[in-house]
């Protein structure tokens, strides 16, 4: 977790050591992508939300390009 842009949080992917990598070529694996997303919900621990669902896509636009989680959170008790 890198940090917030506003209410949504920022997650670092983390790869190998000094090697460049392209967005168009590097993929993620699954497992990865899932850690991820496992570590960055635990800032919702002690809230009433929680991660109902989740999707993502790649960023191209972007110069260096990026990964871009989207969250389906749900409130607990509504």
């Amino acid at each position: 977790m890198k940090g917030f842009r506003k209410t949504a949080p920022i997650v670092e992917i983390i790869q190998r050591k000094n090697v460049n990598l392209s967005i168009h070529s590097e993929k993620i694996e699954e497992e990865e992508l899932q850690a991820v997303v496992k570590k960055a919900t635990q800032h919702l621990a002690g809230t009433s939300m929680e991660l109902e669902d989740f999707s993502s896509t790649v960023d191209i636009v972007s110069s260096p390009g990026c990964y871009v989680l989207f969250w389906e959170i749900t409130t607990r008790g509504y």
